[in-house]
């Protein structure tokens, strides 16, 4: 029997280390294949995904899903006059409102019918396009400062009113005040009462105190022209108005109560309304003081109408146009006497005589007595 051992030595130790070897280059071998493959997997996932995300882009921009009702982070975004759809666009993606430029147009380009209005809006941020076009064409999210004046509010009114807009910086008002003389025309004498017109106002959000101001005082001088008054009798028509507008309720009372002063004036009869004392006893708080006689006694009192001749220092109230134009065309007539017989409907009387006048006043008692 031949001995083949020394051509195929049997090394079983070195048989057991070539076959563990082997083993391991092939596990090693298919780790290296299982990586290759995540990291093949993760690029093609990225690769579309960033395809998608340009195609997205491209077609309508990349959007939020967010609506509204989603959102409580509120912010308040200020669109210039003349801004265009793509500026518009720019600022909520600045703002962090929407998520691209392009969703925005693209729901701008979808309502080409509806133009957006400038001014300052309160929206939220992370809309989706669509929601936030619709929320800027939505009227009520839109920042406004507005208030009312009444008929017959004094200045000192006028400006606590102004100030109780949510909108309102009161410390800007309060500093405008103290400088509105600069805006008042130079009829005014630096007296501001009666110029603030009285109406109802709604003004952009970012409109100044001063602005504010100035606008009221315009809109006096325009109705004073409008009903052909020159500034050189700016004041007496504001002056007369004023009283006109404390006096009496209704528009057709209003050219005979002018017609009253008109005819007292010249006669150089005191006027004798106690609107006027009540104005200058309450510093121009209001014109609704209790009066008493020792304040109709005084003979020092600027605003006693008893006594006083002529017509009061300043205004007494902001007028309206209604009083305006009863003041520049008053009612013919011979009347030198009114008395409001029932302040609850604001019925009055006219008179020529004491006796008739005081025919009127006992109708007034009547009903004081009732009440």
């Amino acid at each position: 029997m031949n001995d083949n051992s020394e051509l195929f030595p049997l090394d079983r130790d070195g048989e057991v280390e070539r076959i563990v070897k082997g083993a391991h280059a092939r596990k090693k071998q298919k780790s290296h294949k299982s990586i290759f493959a995540v990291f093949i997997v993760l690029f093609l996932i990225l690769s579309v995904g960033g395809a998608y995300t340009i195609y997205t882009n491209l077609q309508g921009g990349k959007d939020y899903t967010g609506n509204a009702s989603d959102s409580l982070d509120k912010v308040n975004i200020t669109i210039p006059q003349g801004a265009t759809v793509s500026k518009i666009a720019q600022i909520l993606l600045d703002n962090d409102v929407i998520a691209s430029t392009k969703s925005f147009i693209k729901a701008s380009d979808d309502n080409p019918q509806k133009v957006l209005s400038y001014g300052t809006y309160v929206l939220k941020k992370h809309l989706n396009a669509k929601n936030a076009f619709e929320m800027l064409l939505d009227k009520n999210n839109l920042l406004k400062i507005k208030f009312t004046i009444p008929e017959g509010y004094t200045t000192k009114q006028i400006v606590e009113t102004i100030k109780k807009d949510p909108n309102v910086i009161a410390t800007d008002i309060d500093a405008a005040y103290a400088n509105i003389a600069n805006y008042l025309p130079l009829e005014a004498n630096g007296k501001v009462e009666g110029w603030l017109f009285p109406a109802s106002y709604d003004f952009d959000y970012n409109i100044t105190a001063d602005e504010i101001f100035k606008f009221m005082i315009n809109k006096t001088v325009e109705i004073l022209k409008k009903h052909s008054v020159t500034p050189d009798n700016y004041e007496s028509i504001i002056t007369k108005a004023s009283i006109i507008q404390r006096e009496v309720r209704h528009k057709d009372d209003m050219p005979k109560v002018s017609n009253v002063i008109d005819n007292r004036l010249n006669i150089n009869m005191p006027l004798g309304m106690d609107s006027i004392v009540s104005y200058g006893l309450n510093g121009g708080e209001s014109n609704s003081l209790e009066i008493n006689q020792s304040d109709l006694d005084d003979p020092n009192a600027p605003y006693n109408s008893r006594i006083k001749t002529g017509l009061p220092p300043t205004p007494i109230s902001s007028p309206g146009e209604d009083a305006i134009s009863a003041a520049v065309s008053p009612d013919d007539g011979s009347w030198l006497y009114f008395c409001t017989t029932n302040p609850d409907t604001g019925e009055t009387e006219f008179s020529t005589t004491e006796k008739e006048f005081n025919a009127s006043k006992a109708k007034y008692k009547q009903w004081l007595s009732a009440q």
